[in-house]
């Protein structure tokens, strides 16, 4: 049984450091300026924080664009994030192409750092946290929304709310509610509201189950607990009032305000057909090797985490922690009302206040990655203290296997008839073959915990690098991140003609 975690762990300089490079190495193009993010959102986030940048360094604040849809607000406009410090910083002291991908970049190591300081504060090993923290930062879904620079950044700051929640729990320190109300402010600010939204329930659902676990504690503590949670939300909402205000007049001249349609709701709702690509990414395309096809697009329906983390984190469930359960509610909730309108269970959730405000629920499947990134740590250390014939061990294998050699033949389902081909294309597919091989080493490294071979700190590192490397791959075959020359952004007469599209 796993124990709780002692509430004394700090975040070692070390771990810091080796984070910082994971990153700097998955954003390796981005990082030593190959070109800048253009595809996509991404040019709109660009050229308002340049805009306000601009302004910044011109000794006015921006609360006004006038070459915006003949003029629009600045400051009330969630893409432009024009009162959000840590991005205006860089863009105020960079060059602006150098700080947007070095936006991406810090958000990538925020998200990272907050995933491990949480995995750490639940009880998980060092190794285990730096594995939950990648699989965290360096996930499909973060890689899918590059180009939606708030929706990145407001999921970097998702673990460190939960981290104040559970840090208030275990030291019950109202300073970490402050903290909380620091960091819920800056995702505000900085944050699409959708993942804000989504967000919210659940570091209030932490803080709930938090709760209710520390009955036995008294009313009066109960109470103070509430009044810091309230006190939280409070300094969060006034820190970010700087743009929720103007943000719900702009709302108000749109004529946004109120619920829309079910149908509206529902758009991008995620394609059953594309649940397969939690497992094998490119089943319906979209590598360097294959045209998109088929329902849905990757932009907002790709959650790939490895094949790896995923039998962790069923793993996990062969441990007693209160914790394992909590994520493991939200990862299957999170993948069942991502498919939106598909099934009857979104039709509740669209009538309550706020979410029938918004569209893509496809968006859910952040719950899905928050929840299989940590169980996957936790799995990890399962693993770590596992029997050597431990029964489960031996279940995970098998299945593991089994998609070894499923996936030969279901990814090439369509083709399944005509043999030959289909052999040919599984060979010539580079995607497939790729897919495959991380499959099959996933079942190989798994063999090699079960039966203990080689030390345990090589073990760590193989599993480690095979998962760090099987996302770096989906990464690199992500078509819609591709980079342009930073001129694009300051040469009008360039379009997507010239650049190849």
């Amino acid at each position: 049984m796993l124990s709780d975690p002692k509430p004394t762990r700090v975040f070692d300089a070390r771990v810091f450091f080796v984070l910082a490079l994971l990153t700097f190495l998955f954003f390796l193009p981005a990082a030593t300026m190959q070109g800048v993010y253009f595809f996509g959102d991404a040019q709109d986030y660009f050229s308002r924080l340049a805009y306000s940048a601009e302004r910044l360094r011109g000794g006015q604040f921006a609360t006004w664009n006038p070459y915006l849809s003949m003029g629009n607000s600045q400051i009330g406009d969630p893409a432009a994030m024009a009162a959000y410090a840590p991005a205006l910083l860089l863009f105020v002291i960079l060059p602006a192409p150098l700080a947007f991908n070095f936006t991406y970049l810090l958000h990538a190591l925020l998200a990272a750092a907050g995933a491990f300081m949480l995995a750490s504060s639940w009880g998980q090993s060092r190794g285990a946290s730096i594995l939950a923290a990648c699989v965290f930062a360096f996930n499909g879904f973060f890689v899918a929304h590059v180009q939606h620079l708030n929706i990145f950044v407001a999921l970097a700051w998702l673990p460190w709310l939960v981290y104040c929640i559970e840090r208030f729990f275990q030291t019950r320190r109202v300073l970490y509610f402050a903290y909380g109300g620091l960091v819920l402010g800056l995702q505000i600010l900085g944050g699409h509201t959708q993942i804000v939204l989504y967000s919210a329930v659940v570091w209030g659902m932490y803080a709930c189950v938090c709760l209710i676990r520390a009955r036995a504690d008294g009313t009066r503590e109960i109470l103070k607990t509430l009044a810091g949670l309230g006190l939280m939300v409070v300094c969060g909402l006034g820190l970010a009032a700087l743009y929720l205000v103007p943000f719900l007049e702009l709302l108000n001249t749109l004529g946004r305000v109120g619920t829309p349609s079910y149908e509206f709701a529902t758009i991008l709702s995620l394609e059953p057909a594309r649940v397969i690509t939690l497992l094998y990414p490119y089943f319906l395309g979209g590598n360097f090797g294959a045209p998109e096809r088929g329902p849905g697009f990757m932009v907002e329906m790709s959650a790939y985490l490895g094949s790896l983390p995923l039998a962790l984190a069923a793993f996990s469930f062969t441990q007693r922690n209160w914790r394992i359960w909590f994520l493991g509610a939200f990862v299957v909730l999170g993948l069942v009302l991502a498919l939106g309108g598909f099934t009857p269970l979104y039709a509740l959730v669209y009538r309550l206040p706020l979410f029938g405000t918004v569209r893509a629920p496809a968006r859910f499947l952040m719950w899905f990655i928050f929840g299989i990134a940590f169980l996957a740590g936790f799995g990890l250390d399962a693993l770590r203290v596992a029997p050597k014939n431990s029964r489960a061990g031996w279940i995970i294998g098998i299945v593991l296997s089994a998609l070894s050699i499923a996936s030969f033949l279901l990814i090439g389902l369509p083709n399944v008839l005509a043999l030959p081909k289909t052999i040919e294309r599984a060979f010539t597919n580079s995607a497939f073959l790729v897919a495959c091989v991380f499959i099959a080493s996933s079942t190989s490294v798994w063999w090699l915990w079960t039966r203990k071979v080689f030390s345990e700190r090589a073990r760590l590192l193989m599993t480690g690098a095979l998962i760090f490397f099987d996302l770096i791959v989906y990464s690199a075959n992500f078509t819609y991140n591709q980079l342009v020359p930073a001129g694009v952004y300051f040469e009008p007469t360039r379009n997507d003609t010239d650049l190849g599209r």
